[in-house]
């Protein structure tokens, strides 16, 4: 019943795409054109509560996907194909799925079709909608790719659109930030590090006052509790309703951190990973709980809340995060800071957007590469190690064994056997002569190992001893 069910996760793995790329530590599977994909070139994803994976292309608008096959979902009574191009796709609060198309359009999906909600006019950079901020009754509240913000009001079945331009200057590669509070207010910064909150229709800076005890805002994040963080000249502050707070941080009995904190990506487990000059560090529960390590300054100018960035929440208190040309990285929960891309058999592709799903999986919308989705693999291959006198580890085992001390035996074809803790593995003895192989491993209840190497003997391993404890002749007349 158990090969059953796996053998059939197999076939259906094959089945649903035609590239498969097996890293050291990620399986990576491809979906492109050739299998059902509308276009090469994904710009934006979105995962909805019913489990699909909602897909925004570059020129051939939005398909929905189930992990099997693709279904392209129209644009109610339009041929234009300006809707063909999409910039973003939006779930709010309430899960509704918007689409905002590079022609200045907005969409909203209802069932199997995008209903235009709002039709683009001339100046239509300044309606390409970035992130859902707020949904109140009757309104909704978006943030645009150059930082304002968009109201869409419904009274009386009219619908309108109003877009509130925000303090300073506002540029793709100099992004403010805009945050939604939980008590119904939003709060931005403009590209000088100022502070404003919207009232009515108008962005209000905050006196110097606010900044009093924190120092000047760097940027703002809201948790996956609605409470809102600044990253601020003097760390990490918390805004209260008036002004920012600094908050008291127990060190862990590590330095405490000093300098500027440059962007912050919190995570579903209420964790907060914060950037400084020169590291990364995750805040929880009032202390800081792991540092990236080994750290690379390749991140710094990456993840600057001042440019486009990908980052996503790993579902385990982990963040990965896409560089622009600087490859692809994951940090653990606990620190563990890895360049998957690193890996030469992970493609270093130019990475458009990301999500993850329920189950933890990475989904990557790619530049002219399709749709990628990368799962951490169960099993993974120790590297290439010799013994003292250069013999390698093949890649078979014959058998294997964990003894009383959690080491594993593994024997390979021609009966060499050697033993790991860790990653690496080492010889332990040469094969008995007249065996081709080990036929069978298993540990001893009081330590070390048992052997029966084929036509030979049964031989008891400690360590790197190892002795015969039938002779030749018994044990041909056991077996």
């Amino acid at each position: 019943m158990v090969w059953a069910v796996i053998m059939g996760a197999i076939a259906g793995t094959r089945s649903e795409a035609v590239d498969q790329i097996l890293t050291r530590q990620h399986c990576v599977t491809v979906w492109t054109t050739d299998d059902g994909l509308p276009d090469n070139t994904v710009v934006t994803v979105a995962r909805t509560a019913d489990g699909y994976l909602w897909i925004g292309t570059s020129d051939c608008g939005v398909a929905r996907f189930n992990g099997v096959e693709f279904r392209r979902i129209d644009t109610a009574a339009a041929a234009d194909s300006s809707r063909s191009r999409v910039h973003r796709l939006l779930r709010d609060a309430g899960g509704t799925l918007w689409v905002s198309f590079l022609a200045g359009d907005v969409g909203v999906v209802q069932g199997n079709e995008i209903v235009i909600d709002r039709r683009g006019g001339a100046d239509t950079l300044s309606w390409w909608l970035d992130e859902a901020l707020d949904e109140h009754p009757g309104s909704h509240w978006f943030s645009t790719n150059l930082g304002d913000v968009v109201r869409r009001t419904a009274v009386g079945g009219t619908i309108n659109w109003t877009r509130i331009s925000t303090p300073g200057p506002g540029a793709l590669t100099l992004r403010k930030t805009l945050v939604a509070g939980s008590d119904d207010e939003i709060l931005g910064t403009d590209s000088e590090g100022k502070v404003w909150r919207l009232v009515g229709d108008e962005c209000r800076a905050f006196a110097t006052e606010a900044y009093s005890r924190s120092g000047a805002v760097e940027c703002l994040a809201r948790d996956h509790d609605g409470r809102v963080w600044a990253g601020t000249e003097r760390g990490l502050a918390t805004w209260d309703g008036a002004g920012f707070a600094p908050v008291a941080i127990d060190s862990n009995g590590e330095a405490p951190e000093a300098g500027r904190a440059l962007a912050i990506m919190p995570v579903t487990d209420g964790g907060l990973w914060v950037l400084f000059a020169g590291n990364l560090r995750k805040y929880r529960a009032g202390r800081w709980e792991a540092t990236a390590h080994p750290w690379n300054g390749r991140l710094l100018a990456a993840v600057s809340p001042r440019r486009h960035n990908v980052h996503a929440d790993d579902r385990e208190g982990g963040v990965w995060i896409s560089t622009d040309g600087e490859g692809l990285w994951h940090v653990s929960a606990t620190g563990q800071l890895v360049e998957a891309t690193a890996d030469p058999a992970f493609p270093n592709w130019q990475v458009e957007c990301m999500e993850t799903d329920a189950e933890g999986s990475l989904w990557l919308g790619l530049e002219r590469r399709g749709l990628a989705r990368v799962q951490r693999r169960l099993f993974t291959e120790p590297p290439v190690c010799a013994a003292k006198d250069g013999t390698v580890l093949g890649r078979t085992a014959h058998s294997m064994c964990v003894d009383e001390a959690g080491t594993i035996w593994l024997t390979e074809p021609g009966g060499g056997l050697w033993k790991t803790t860790t990653d690496a593995a080492e010889q332990v003895a040469r094969p008995v002569a007249s065996a081709m192989y080990t036929s069978v491993v298993a540990s001893a209840r009081a330590g070390g190992i048992w052997l029966a190497p084929q036509f030979a003997s049964v031989f008891r391993q400690d360590g790197d001893e190892r002795r015969d404890v039938f002779g030749t002749i018994a044990f041909g007349a056991v077996a």
